[in-house]
């Protein structure tokens, strides 16, 4: 440490509290590990219905890899859900196993970014049709933060481009 430096240590007398983080997947997140939905333990678990929309395309391709980690998403997002009503699924659904160290149990739910349109107090991507489904999943992202302007929210995808452009909105 140079001499300009000072560290500096401080005792509180109570431990900041962990907050719930959200974190929405993009669909080759799934793909690359289709059961991310139990990774993110005590934490909010978002995948937009464009992602389901997806997924349900590739686990009819000829690859029989890609179309086999699809289907092994999709079965594990239906376990999580299972009987769950529209409501309580688009509010999240308790994700079993995930309740680490008394931090509360993580949760999954789907969101129905068919519904989101341009609204001026929230940023929107719209695009070309190529780019449509990845401007959706980014809206999800968004109208989530500006829903909640203090909570944590997260895009999680493997599309160094998909990310460039939420970097940017």
């Amino acid at each position: 440490m140079d001499s300009g430096s000072t560290l500096r240590v401080e005792k509180t007398s109570q431990l900041k509290s962990v907050t719930k983080k959200t974190y929405v997947l993009d669909t080759n997140v799934l793909l690359h590990d289709p059961t991310a939905v139990t990774a993110f333990k005590q934490h909010h678990i978002v995948i937009p219905m464009t992602v389901l929309e997806e997924l349900d395309h590739i686990k009819d391709r000829r690859d029989k890899t890609v179309s086999r980690e699809a289907r092994i998403a999709i079965q594990m997002i239906d376990k999580v859900v299972g009987e769950a009503s529209p409501q309580d699924i688009q509010a999240g659904v308790e994700v079993p196993g995930s309740d680490v160290g008394g931090l509360g149990a993580g949760t999954l739910a789907i969101y129905p970014d068919q519904c989101i349109t341009g609204d001026s107090a929230v940023p929107f991507l719209d695009g070309t049709l190529d780019q449509a489904n990845d401007n959706r999943i980014i809206n999800v992202a968004l109208k989530l933060q500006a829903e909640s302007p203090d909570d944590f929210v997260c895009l999680v995808t493997k599309d160094i481009n998909m990310r460039i452009k939420a970097k940017g909105s």
